[in-house]
């Protein structure tokens, strides 16, 4: 009777918790973040941007020191290399802009942030130049999710913004 039931459970949304990676909708991996296991779907390098405008990032993707101020503590992703698996080979995954947990609020473009999961659908969590961006600095400003972008696609950006490589096609 056990085994029925388990064979008749739907398949886990992206952005939602999990064990592994069978329990996931469509092939997502059931990835390790700063916030617990979540469904998330896979991409890679060739990916900025996930067919449903998620931003596609390595896990232990660093933001590169833009403004001078940001160091080895620096920003990342908020996801750890493997999943359930047991892999410790990085992973590329598409970040879902809000996980199913109610104490998690997605930050939205703007707001200060501290890892990339953080924030909406498209979003990534950078030090943006002339912002403070020292973990502890009582004058802290950033780092912010900020609209990811490609820089080989010119005027995407709005506000008169500036799409700032990030390093690895980003």
């Amino acid at each position: 009777m056990t085994a029925l039931l388990f064979a008749c459970v739907k398949p886990i949304n992206d952005g939602s918790p999990c064990f592994q990676s069978a329990e996931c909708h469509g092939g997502s991996v059931c990835a390790v973040t700063v916030h617990g296991k979540y469904c998330m779907k896979s991409c890679g390098p060739e990916i900025v941007r996930c067919n449903d405008g998620e931003a596609c990032l390595q896990s232990s993707e660093l933001p590169p020191d833009l403004d001078g101020g940001l160091d080895d503590a620096g920003i990342d992703a908020g996801i750890d290399a493997g999943t359930d698996a047991g892999t410790e080979e990085e992973i590329w995954a598409c970040l879902p802009g809000r996980l199913d947990n109610p104490t998690l609020v997605p930050r939205i473009i703007g707001q200060i942030c501290d890892y990339s999961i953080d924030c909406v659908v498209g979003g990534v969590c950078v030090c943006i130049p002339g912002a403070i961006c020292e973990p502890g600095d009582q004058g802290k400003n950033g780092p912010t999710c900020e609209e990811l972008c490609n820089p080989s696609i010119l005027n995407q950006c709005p506000r008169q913004a500036q799409c700032t490589a990030l390093g690895t096609g980003r």
